[in-house]
């Protein structure tokens, strides 16, 4: 995640786009469909998810709701895939069949979120420790331990592929300092490498955006 375009972004396509490694596959479906079976799993998974997490679901949901409140299970392929997730025909098979034995082909609001909180939490993990360091040192720049404002725009500036640098470079300096504001939880006025972690998911686009390190 050095260059936060060409690594972040990178990683987050490959892993909301296409799901997990095809080497993954079987292992994270495995643990998946133990969380599902599970109800108080799955239910403990959802109150992982961030509330921008659950509201983009919950938009996708109501697409697709019917007048019972329910959506029916035929859709749920299209709907995982306008959260950035790519089903493989098998998860897709077995949750269908398990819908159709447990609750009549119909799906809840919270059935489809414990359905999905596991897949989203599994792409997160794709934000290693390793990744984060290797950002939080081109973001400061003096190497002291902290980012400061003037820090940050540099980074900001550096870092973004062109179309996402020409949107740094117009930012102001109140921009620059509500970036700021937000990340520097303690008011020190510099954001340090804890506080940087927690600013990652802001830097993100879609759905997968909570950090899970390994």
């Amino acid at each position: 995640m050095g260059n936060i375009c060409s690594e972040g972004d990178s990683a987050a396509k490959s892993n909301t786009s296409k799901g997990p490694p095809d080497d993954e596959i079987l292992k994270t479906n495995s643990s998946i469909e133990v969380m599902e079976r599970s109800p108080s799993s799955s239910a403990d998974t959802v109150w992982n998810l961030t509330q921008r997490q659950q509201d983009e679901c919950e938009e996708v949901f109501a697409v697709f709701e019917e007048d019972d409140d329910k959506a029916d299970v035929k859709h749920i392929a299209v709907m995982m895939r306008a959260l950035n997730y790519q089903p493989s025909p098998k998860e897709i098979t077995s949750l269908t069949a398990r819908s159709q034995k447990e609750h009549n082909s119909k799906m809840t609001f919270q059935i489809f979120l414990q359905i999905m909180a596991p897949r989203i939490i599994k792409a997160n993990e794709v934000y290693a420790e390793d990744k984060i360091q290797a950002a939080f040192r081109r973001f400061d720049k003096d190497h002291n331990g902290f980012i400061t404002a003037s820090e940050l725009r540099i980074a900001l500036q550096d870092s973004f592929c062109p179309g996402m640098k020409r949107v740094a470079e117009a930012l102001t300096d109140d921009d620059v300092q509500e970036v700021m504001n937000e990340a520097d939880l303690n008011g020190d006025g510099k954001i340090s490498y804890s506080e940087f972690k927690e600013m990652i998911p802001h830097l993100s686009l879609g759905i997968h955006t909570s950090v899970k390190t390994k």
